[in-house]
């Protein structure tokens, strides 16, 4: 559940995507009291990038060559 939440409230650094601070402090409180990782807590508080690993789980295979994600 832990990732699940920290994926959907993911800080973007975009204002109208993020959702509103007091919740992700709150989130990020019951993750604290819940047992997730430390990075997943920070996934909430901070603009993170994606890791390859996260970013293949996400997007599955590979793009078709000449095609980029920009980040």
């Amino acid at each position: 559940m832990a990732a699940a939440l920290a994926q959907m409230g993911r800080r973007t650094g975009d204002r109208m995507r993020d959702i509103d601070p007091s919740l992700a402090d709150r989130i990020a409180e019951w993750m604290s009291q819940n047992e997730a990782s430390a990075s997943q807590i920070r996934m909430l508080q901070d603009v993170v990038s994606l890791e390859k690993q996260e970013e293949n789980a996400i997007f599955g295979e590979s793009l078709p060559s000449g095609i980029v994600l920009n980040k």
